[in-house]
């Protein structure tokens, strides 16, 4: 089956650690890929004001459980253990039910043999 789950975690920071927490996101040990059943990741703010959304894509849910329980986790959270920034956030799971993105373009979830998969299923 086709089912992905987006997990979205909604980050407040404080204005004056704004830089410093996007600094850590760009600089960060890319590590997010070689987790089993992970398929995309964005990091959106909205202004200047400290509101961030992180969005993770995966296969299944059971698959972000795995990154949530695995030592690559622990280790790409490793500055945030030792030096936390202030701020809140809320972790929040999707289940996607519908989706649409331009053939070939990078925000397409799905593998090349996924879509053709989806593009037989659809035909028959």
């Amino acid at each position: 089956s086709l089912t992905m789950i987006v997990a979205m975690n909604c980050i407040t920071v404080p204005e004056n650690q704004v830089e410093e927490f996007e600094r850590r996101f760009l600089q960060r040990e890319r590590l997010l890929a070689k987790a089993p059943g992970f398929l995309r990741f964005d990091l959106l703010r909205r202004g200047r004001a400290g509101d961030y959304v992180v969005l993770t894509y995966w296969r299944s849910e059971s698959d972000f459980r795995s990154w949530v329980k695995s030592d690559l986790f622990k280790r790409a959270h490793a500055r945030e253990a030792e030096r936390p920034l202030g701020g809140h956030s809320e972790l929040r799971l999707y289940e996607v039910i519908d989706s649409e993105s331009a053939a070939g373009s990078s925000f397409a979830a799905l593998s090349p043999d996924d879509e053709h998969a989806l593009g037989e299923a659809l035909a028959n």
